[in-house]
């Protein structure tokens, strides 16, 4: 889908993808898709940012290496001097990739392509107020700014909280976003991906991990930690029970 949506065609510029853990987010949109759009247009570029610069970097890898051993399709290739696997070329041309982590620098050329994977590590980053907003300040001053005009963005994520980076930019930002949202189950009671993950595995999964992270993780759908209709601050917590009732 990123194919059609952003690269050949160019229908939308801002892309939101949400899909649970372990469905093949990234295998598809940071490895196939960027190798895919750079043997097609070598004189673009991609940068692609996750939660960590090794993270990152390894995604980067991968696309040079797929570039490498498929050369013979799209008839060109990485530049063996420039072929790091955080920062790569192509040869006999302008395109390459650079990738980083999020809250860090992105130096060097600019992005026709944006790609955000997994911009949240774990629960403490998500539920830290802190972390999250110096996401959005980095995304704001530094991976906006890198990319090139009428440059396209891709963020790609599992949801872990309502005001993550995801959630922000659909919610606040000016921009027009197109939102692709996958649920492990959906509405109808079906698994996403029935030969990977049973709907009999995903309610094991439910229970493990509980009502509030499988909601954000695997149903796309962040609560607010306070609660949704039962707030939180409403309960109390008695050693003796009150008023003498048993």
């Amino acid at each position: 889908f990123p194919v059609t949506i952003v690269g050949a065609e160019g229908r939308t510029k801002r892309l939101a993808v949400f899909i649970p853990p372990r469905h093949g987010k990234s295998e598809l949109i940071s490895k196939y898709f960027p190798a895919w759009y750079l043997g097609n247009n070598p004189d673009k570029r991609i940068i692609l940012c996750g939660y960590e610069a090794d993270f990152a970097a390894s995604w980067g890898a991968k696309v040079r290496n797929l570039l490498q051993e498929y050369h013979y399709v799209y008839g060109t290739t990485v530049d063996d001097k420039s072929a790091a696997r955080n920062r790569w070329d192509i040869q006999h041309n302008t395109g390459g990739m650079v990738t980083a982590g999020v809250g860090g620098p992105i130096t060097g050329k600019g992005a026709t392509i944006l790609i955000i994977d997994d911009p949240v590590k774990n629960a403490e980053q998500a539920n830290s107020e802190t972390y999250r907003e110096k996401a959005k300040d980095w995304y704001r001053s530094t991976a906006y700014t890198r990319l090139e005009p009428n440059g396209a963005v891709i963020v790609i994520q599992t949801r872990w909280h309502e005001d993550d980076l995801g959630g922000w930019l659909l919610e606040d930002s000016d921009e027009d976003w197109t939102l692709i949202n996958m649920p492990a189950i959906s509405d109808d009671g079906k698994a996403l991906w029935p030969d990977r993950f049973s709907l009999k595995r995903l309610e094991e999964i439910k229970k493990q991990v509980g009502e509030y992270w499988f909601s954000a993780m695997y149903q796309q759908r962040p609560q607010p930690a306070e609660g949704g209709i039962l707030q939180r601050s409403w309960l109390n917590y008695y050693d003796n029970i009150p008023g003498g009732l048993s």
